[in-house]
């Protein structure tokens, strides 16, 4: 714990905040911080591919029928996800922990 520097990847959007406010954010940034007061989100940038299946509809004559399909997004606006979804960095492993049940 203490003073620390951290360098992030040209894919993730980091939101830097002390005393509830951000007052550093951008793609892959590099920078010194106390930790004891700072926190940090950080947002991947890539897109994110996630399947559905539905398997119980019935149409209106009692058919049953599949439903398959596959989704693609990509996030935008950064600070309003990280105000949604918890993002906080934890350190390198938390982090990708967090962001492989994201894109599940």
């Amino acid at each position: 714990m203490g003073f620390k520097h951290y360098k992030f990847q040209p894919n993730e959007y980091v939101l830097v905040m002390k005393n509830g406010r951000v007052i550093k954010q951008g793609v892959g940034l590099s920078f010194f911080c106390n930790t004891l007061n700072t926190g940090m989100s950080v947002v991947p940038t890539v897109s994110f591919d996630t399947f559905f299946a539905f398997d119980d509809v019935l149409t209106s004559d009692f058919q049953g029928i599949n439903i398959q399909g596959d989704i693609s997004y990509i996030i935008r606006d950064y600070e309003k996800v990280a105000g949604m979804i918890d993002f906080s960095y934890t350190g390198e492993a938390g982090y990708e922990e967090k962001k492989s049940k994201q894109s599940r």
